[in-house]
Formats: C-alpha cells, sequence, structure tokens
C-alpha cells in the first residue's frame, strides 16, 4: 500500500541517509499521522509493543488531534468520512503478518483497537 511505502521511505531516510524528515500533509491531519506512527512503529521495536502501541497512538493520534468522529461518518456525513485510522492498522496488520515475532501483541488486539475507534461507545 502506499501508505506501506511512503513509511518504508521515512525509515530509510532516517536509518541509512541518516536525515531528518518533515512530514506533513495536504491537510495536515489525516495522512501525517499515518506515515509518522507506521514509520515510528517500524523503526523502534518499543512501539511494537502493547504499552508502547498504545503510547504511539496516543501521541500521533489522539493528542495530535485526529477527528475520529469526522472521519469515521459521525456526525460530519459522509463528505467528510474516511476510513485513516483503519487504513493504518491495515498497514500495521499487513507488517505483523510478516513479521509477527517482532510484535508483542497480535492480529486480535488490532481488530480490538479497530472496533473500539469504530464503535466507541459500545465497551465499558
Amino acid at each position: 500500500s502506499s501508505i506501506i511505502r511512503g513509511g518504508l521511505e521515512i525509515c530509510r531516510c532516517i536509518s541509512e541517509e541518516k536525515t531528518s524528515v518533515l512530514v506533513h500533509c495536504s491537510d495536515g491531519w489525516d495522512r501525517t499521522s499515518q506515515l509518522t506512527s507506521l514509520s515510528m512503529l517500524l523503526l523502534d521495536p518499543y512501539y511494537r509493543t502493547l504499552n508502547g502501541f498504545t503510547v504511539l497512538v496516543d501521541k500521533e493520534w489522539c493528542a495530535f488531534g485526529h477527528m475520529f468522529s469526522k472521519r469515521n461518518a459521525g456526525s460530519a456525513g459522509p463528505k467528510q468520512s474516511s476510513p485513516i485510522f483503519l487504513q493504518w492498522i491495515d498497514a500495521v496488520w499487513q507488517i505483523f503478518r510478516q513479521i509477527p515475532a517482532a510484535f508483542e501483541f497480535n492480529n486480535s488486539f488490532l481488530e480490538i483497537v479497530a472496533e473500539r475507534a469504530y464503535c466507541p461507545y459500545t465497551y465499558s
């Protein structure tokens, strides 16, 4: 996917070329979080732990201001809805499928994260 290719390019610049990378996509909300969080997950094994993954989602998605309710076809309507977070979860899952031993969690955990993002009021 283009998300994985973008994340890999960021990783290449940082790890091989030893350069800093500025990531800012057109609106600054959606693709930016996808790319930064995926590259961090690839570069730092801490983010592939349960605690690290939680920190990553909190830092790069929640604290960054991702508009979950608008993107998840909430009250904003279909014009602003887009499965941005779910696309990122899918990219993480694709990487997990290739190297599961590198992760402390499994696909069931990713399913729970996706369900909570799209149905936040179904859990206590």
